[in-house]
């Protein structure tokens, strides 16, 4: 993927059912987000993390954490987290932004390739099910996004609605989500 696309990771949620916040979780003894940004590094995407103060933390005491993040309180709802990444990333001038959960494994390149291709909001489909990230083009994030960015009822797949192009993909990883620590143990033995 070439420069001019930007990625607002969520991680600032509490991960409850995890056990602790899900970017903490350890997976090949270090801590998950370590994990995702090795992948996001390796598609040349600008990176913003939403994290909660917790992560935040944990974060501060590696020199090799991601750098740009976003403090968001982990009761806050997902629209907070999507808000924060989005006005950091804004001076950017980027073509599109994709929004990725932390407990949805970053996907392959082409993925993210195929979603780009899109004019409009687009996300992938694999084997009829929906999936992460969401790509969302700047003009589209300029005329729905900012206006509701103050909005604390806002919800992106409401401010989307009818309008997202499903783009069929073969990469699995789109369609899991690591919510449990089975979650976690099948996707490592898959």
């Amino acid at each position: 993927m070439h420069e001019g696309f930007g990625v607002v990771v969520l991680a600032a949620g509490a991960g409850k059912r995890m056990g602790g916040p899900k970017a903490l979780m350890p997976v090949w003894d270090q801590p998950w987000w370590r994990v995702q940004r090795d992948r996001l590094s390796a598609m040349n995407l600008t990176q913003v993390w939403a994290v909660n103060d917790h992560v935040e933390e944990a974060m501060d005491l590696n020199p090799d954490a991601p750098g740009r993040r976003v403090l968001v309180d982990a009761t806050e709802p997902m629209f907070a987290s999507v808000a924060a990444g989005l006005r950091d990333l804004r001076e950017k001038k980027l073509r599109g932004v994709f929004v990725l959960p932390i407990d949805v494994p970053a996907p392959s390149p082409a993925v993210w390739e195929a979603l780009a291709r899109s004019t409009r909001c687009s996300a992938p489909l694999f084997d009829n099910r929906k999936g992460h990230p969401v790509y969302l083009p700047t003009t589209w994030i300029e005329a729905n996004v900012i206006p509701a960015l103050h909005d604390a009822e806002s919800r992106l797949d409401h401010l989307i609605g009818d309008s997202l192009e499903l783009v069929e993909v073969s990469d699995p990883d789109v369609v899991c989500n690591l919510n449990t620590q089975d979650d976690l143990l099948r996707w490592l033995n898959a």
